[in-house]
């Protein structure tokens, strides 16, 4: 699970932007505005843990947040496919840095998710909207683009309304230690199926259009948990009707279980689903 309230933001309908790698700093950028190397990627870690901190001790960019410390960051960063990922630094003429973008890019969904931008205090005025250009320039040919500013940071929304972005959804993340949940076994709510996936399927679009995961995801995730050798890392759970549904993922690095979805049939709300599948997933977990 992650900490801090967050807004959505994507691109303006129609979408325009989305990238190859790893791509290069727009017109008129100064020198010290560059495309990383992934072998450079882990070696920021510690600059966006640092920046990556707001006023209020959570985090200013709910998906730059990969760990609770530098080296699970590190980890995160170094664990991505080079052509599943796209960051840039900005750096002063002495070597210090100043600011860092980035992305994790899916090219098969035509799809990215933005990370920062993150700046030290002494970058330059319009930093922020300098490395959010480049990024932009450089993701080329994908049909969305999410970013995840905390709904607190006016400074971080700003940046990105004033590339065009709108916000189109609010999420309120919330977060809790595993060992004081209640994890009660329902017999209701059960490891989703095969025959469970139209429905789940169709409920998922109808309440999450612009979802992170898509359809193979979960027909991935619920094929996975029919298979014995060792555990899955994602699991689908349904109510005996399919008016509910969740899914969960296990992130053994960062000692945590996300619960990626949760939804009840809007005409089957009020009625204890959501607890019940919640209650499923923290049992697994």
């Amino acid at each position: 699970m992650s900490t801090a309230p967050a807004d959505a933001a994507s691109t303006p309908s129609p979408p325009s932007f989305t990238p190859p790698f790893p791509g290069a700093a727009g017109p008129g950028d100064p020198p010290a505005l560059q495309p990383l190397a992934p072998q450079d990627w882990p070696r920021w870690a510690d600059f966006v843990h640092t920046h990556n901190q707001g006023p209020s001790g959570g985090p200013r960019c709910l998906h730059a947040q990969q760990g609770d410390t530098v080296e699970a960051l590190a980890k995160e960063l170094a664990a991505l496919p080079p052509d599943g990922a796209a960051f840039w630094g900005l750096q002063g003429t002495d070597g210090d840095r100043w600011g860092w973008i980035g992305a994790a890019v899916d090219p098969a969904r035509t799809r990215a998710w933005l990370r920062g931008p993150l700046l030290a205090p002494a970058a330059p005025p319009g930093s922020a909207d300098r490395l959010l250009r480049a990024l932009l320039d450089g993701l080329d040919g994908l049909a969305c683009l999410d970013a995840f500013p905390t709904e607190q940071d006016t400074a971080l929304n700003a940046v990105y309304e004033r590339a065009g972005f709108t916000c189109v959804d609010r999420h309120r993340v919330m977060r809790a230690p595993l060992a004081a949940l209640p994890r009660l076994q329902d017999p209701a709510v059960r490891a989703a199926t095969l025959s469970d996936l139209p429905a789940v399927l169709a409920l998922h679009h109808a309440l999450f259009p612009s979802s992170y995961l898509g359809d193979e995801d979960l027909r991935a995730a619920v094929q996975a948990q029919g298979d014995a050798a060792g555990g899955p890392a994602r699991r689908v759970w349904a109510t005996a009707d399919a008016a509910g549904y969740a899914v969960a993922t296990d992130e053994p690095d960062m000692d945590e279980v996300y619960i990626d979805f949760l939804g009840v049939d809007p005409g089957r709300r009020g009625a204890g689903l959501g607890q019940r599948l919640l209650h499923a997933a923290m049992a697994w977990g």
